[in-house]
């Protein structure tokens, strides 16, 4: 991703092209291939490493935030230009497996990327943010886009919409 100023800056979007990799593209997973309570599950492609990204909007600071991660197999967390979590071992992923304290969210835009490195069979990603007293932290709402210039319609999905689908649909898995 050097061509495009690395992982630490990356903002991308559907159609952008970085090295040797295939375009970036917007996905929506569900069931049985995809999110289900936060958690993304991509197509085994051993010896691979897959990438996750998505702006988290936030109308406030919040700090003291914890950031709980699940991965198959390791994982690289970037919260805006900052690595937060770096994993490296070789599992499968469940809910909660590694935990990040101290985690800031700025007001406005903040750029969340995931890389999982897989080494066989399939891989995905848990990730999910919880307040100090345990609570799974619904304030935010995402976007899929980058941040679009003042005044553009742009479709952004609420934080306890989001956990309220989720946890719906991982009910309906079990």
């Amino acid at each position: 991703l050097a061509d495009v100023g690395g992982e630490k800056a990356l903002a991308p979007q559907a159609g952008m092209k970085a090295g040797k990799g295939d375009p970036w593209a917007e996905r929506h997973y569900k069931v049985g291939g995809g999110w289900v309570g936060g958690v993304v599950e991509f197509p085994p492609c051993p010896m691979h490493m897959t990438y996750a990204f998505t702006y988290i909007v936030c109308d406030k600071d919040v700090a003291g935030l914890s950031l709980f991660t699940g991965s198959d197999d390791a994982l690289l967390v970037v919260l805006n230009g900052e690595v937060v979590q770096k994993v490296q071992v070789q599992r499968g992923y469940n809910m909660d497996q590694d935990r990040m304290d101290g985690i800031k969210l700025k007001k406005g835009w903040n750029r969340l990327l995931c890389k999982v490195d897989d080494y066989m069979g399939g891989h995905g990603l848990v990730v999910r943010f919880k307040t100090k007293d345990g609570a799974v932290f619904t304030g935010y709402k995402l976007c899929m886009t980058p941040e679009p210039p003042v005044g553009s319609n742009i479709k952004l999905v609420d934080g306890r919409q989001y956990e309220a689908e989720a946890y719906n649909l991982l009910k309906q898995a079990i």
